[in-house]
C-alpha cells in the first residue's frame, strides 16, 4: 500500500470510524512495535486541521495487559 493510500485509509477510519469532529482532541497510544501505524493516524488527525496528540510506549508483556 502506498503512502498516499495509507493516509486516505487512516483519514477515514478517524473521520467515519472514530467519528472524530474537528472541535474535539485526538491521542493516539502506541508501542514501539506499532509506531509507523501510530504516526500515520497522528499525522492524519493534523492533516484533517484535529488537535492531535500521540503517546509512545514500550510493548506490553501480552495483549490485553493493562498500560501503564
Amino acid at each position: 500500500m502506498s503512502n498516499a493510500e495509507l493516509m486516505n485509509s487512516a483519514k477515514i477510519a478517524i473521520t467515519d470510524c472514530m467519528a472524530v469532529k474537528k472541535d474535539e482532541k485526538l491521542l493516539i497510544v502506541t508501542d514501539t512495535k506499532l509506531e509507523d501505524i501510530g504516526r500515520v493516524l497522528y499525522n492524519a488527525g493534523i492533516e484533517l486541521g484535529i488537535e492531535t496528540y500521540m503517546s509512545l510506549m514500550e510493548p506490553l508483556a501480552s495483549n490485553g495487559t493493562n498500560s501503564p
